[in-house]
């Protein structure tokens, strides 16, 4: 059990600069991670215990890659200290970051006038896009970060190396492959070929969806938050999630994301076959991780929208079931 003390004391162990601390609340916990509101003479903080899963290296890649967006101005809280493991918290990663003032955007839209909202998800759309327009040399992952220097690697490069390793997960959670999943192996398999050539890297956030955008209180976007699943992918990647969690139920909600989206973004080659492959990918990858979560819920929707998927023979994508 970690406290507020230990907490206080950490973050002054990591970032010795801070002055005096005080928590002054904890923030509602992730699946991966825990976090505190904390009052300093540099301003108000977010100290973030991570207890999901990963390795060291990982917390650390993604760390830097954090440091790296936040330089350019993209609408994400600036990482200030980062530590691998810290003793005061059971030796696990702390991250310290700026306090973004604002609220979670899936309370404050509850019961808001509909123009606000599709604004809102408009300004966050062009937020998103700012975060893939930050410039990556390469596809690398934190898991193959060091293995890719001087190499030449393509998104199908990578694709196939995640294939690879949701077939591991998959043995390794006893789920015993159905049909569709098979299937579902091919097609994204089959896709990473075909649009790998116009594919560029971008930074992408991989979770976004209403709890993790922040908005003032007239609506207004201000940033995204929570990064712990920063990759280098395609930006495709990053439109799946909210088609599949955010945009579903709310009337124009799709058409404001994607021109907000446009309008912030340049030419996107075989945009409709990326969303699809990053359809494909992201639910195989939720069986998986629903599955040894124990969401028996999320597991049933991820099931069945593969089914989908997979009957469209990849026509389909998480976008294009939202009905505008």
């Amino acid at each position: 059990m970690v406290s507020r003390e230990d907490i206080e004391a950490a973050v002054v162990q990591v970032l010795p600069e801070v002055g005096s601390v005080r928590v002054s609340r904890e923030l509602p916990a992730g699946r991966n991670h825990r976090s505190w509101k904390v009052e300093s003479d540099i301003g108000p903080l977010v100290a973030k215990v991570l207890v999901g899963r990963g390795d060291l290296g990982t917390y650390s890649w993604r760390a830097r890659l954090h440091r790296t967006v936040s330089s350019h101005g993209t609408p994400v809280p600036a990482l200030l200290a980062f530590n691998e493991a810290v003793e005061g918290v059971g030796r696990r990663a702390l991250t310290v970051l700026r306090y973004i003032e604002g609220r979670d955007a899936a309370v404050a839209m509850v019961g808001a006038p509909a123009d606000a909202t599709r604004r809102a998800i408009g300004e966050a759309a062009k937020g998103l896009a700012r975060l893939h327009d930050v410039e990556v040399n390469a596809f690398t992952e934190p898991h193959d970060a060091r293995d890719a220097v001087g190499e030449e690697v393509t998104w199908s490069d990578v694709v196939h190396k995640r294939l690879s390793r949701l077939e591991a997960r998959y043995a390794a959670a006893d789920i015993e492959p159905t049909t569709d999943h098979s299937a579902a192996f091919e097609l994204v398999s089959m896709l990473a070929e075909e649009v790998s050539p116009v594919t560029r890297p971008s930074v992408v956030h991989l979770d976004v969806h209403l709890p993790n955008i922040v908005v003032d209180e007239a609506l207004r976007f201000v940033a995204l938050i929570d990064l712990e699943h920063l990759a280098v992918a395609d930006a495709a990647m990053d439109l799946v999630k909210p088609g599949l969690w955010m945009l579903p139920g709310n009337p124009g909600w799709r058409e404001a994301f994607e021109d907000g989206y446009a309008a912030a973004t340049g030419p996107r080659p075989r945009w409709d076959e990326r969303l699809s492959l990053a359809t494909g990918l992201e639910l195989l990858t939720g069986v998986e991780y629903w599955t040894r979560a124990g969401d028996s819920a999320l597991l049933a929707d991820y099931t069945e929208a593969l089914t989908r998927w997979v009957r469209s023979r990849g026509e389909e994508h998480a976008i294009s079931w939202v009905t505008p």
